[in-house]
């Protein structure tokens, strides 16, 4: 089965969507997971996906009640052509933008699959709050689950892929454990916050020893013999901030990105698949 997550996030989303939603039915996959799709145009691109094939979408938005800090301008998707009923949810208040999150019960020839559909702030703009949002995900991960599971999106992390297949985040904690300069920082809303706290809230989710079991899709296939690129930063420096992470009941066969709906103009980040079963 081929799982695509893609964050269509761009300022050409609304003129495009039919050629978006058509790289999606193009690339074979039977489950979609989306991040950052505009609010104004979820039902836009459910009614499209429905008539291109995946009859079955929940949206992040339907479902989650604001958070503290408000609402995101932008949901998280799951698409399937298979049905689809919502998942447990009630970790979501955890986070401080609840919407981030879409997850669903797939109901495949295979059995049920556990899917859900991530967006971690960027921490240059949400500060402290993508560390929340990253503990709230943990939480879930570490749970225990009546089927496979499969999470997948952007998580804005890492910043870097070592050759061993662990990971260097924005923490600015180096791999043996020295920090640069110094472990307290101070985002934009005053909350000031251990950079080690940093380090360890996203090696929970995505580090290569993480004990909640899931494993990397691409580290699965490639182990750390290289970075792909999801996402051009600013400065034009190549990020691999979009995964596939799936638990142990499940194989990753094969795992890839579709960078040319990124260089194409669909939006500023590349999609990822996997094939698992």
């Amino acid at each position: 089965m081929r799982v695509v997550t893609w964050n269509v996030r761009f300022r050409e989303l609304e003129s495009r969507l039919a050629e978006i939603v058509g790289c999606l039915v193009d690339s074979g996959a039977e489950i979609v997971a989306l991040q950052e799709v505009s609010n104004p145009l979820v039902d836009a691109m459910s009614d499209l996906l429905f008539q291109t094939g995946f009859e079955h979408c929940i949206d992040s938005f339907a479902h989650a009640p604001a958070g503290r800090w408000g609402r995101m301008p932008f949901a998280s998707m799951v698409a399937s052509k298979h049905p689809i009923k919502l998942g447990p949810n009630d970790w979501r208040l955890e986070a401080p933008y609840p919407e981030s999150f879409a997850r669903g019960i797939v109901y495949t020839p295979d059995g049920p699959l556990d899917v859900t559909s991530v967006h971690i702030p960027n921490g240059s703009a949400a500060g402290w709050k993508k560390v929340a949002c990253m503990r709230a995900l943990h939480s879930t991960l570490a749970e225990d689950a009546d089927c496979p599971r499969i999470v997948a999106g952007d998580f804005n992390e890492p910043k870097e892929l070592l050759a061993n297949g662990s990971i260097v985040t924005f923490s600015g904690i180096e791999p043996e454990g020295r920090p640069r300069g110094h472990k307290l920082w101070t985002d934009h809303d005053g909350q000031t916050g251990d950079l080690c706290e940093w380090e360890e809230a996203v090696q929970s989710v995505l580090g290569l020893d993480a004990s909640h079991g899931f494993e990397d899709a691409h580290r699965a296939v490639n182990g750390g013999m290289f970075m792909p690129t999801t996402h051009i930063a600013p400065g034009r420096v190549g990020r691999w901030f979009d995964h596939v992470l799936v638990s142990k009941e499940l194989k990753v066969r094969a795992c890839g990105v579709y960078s040319d709906w990124r260089e194409n103009g669909y939006s500023d980040h590349a999609a990822v698949w996997a094939e698992v079963g």
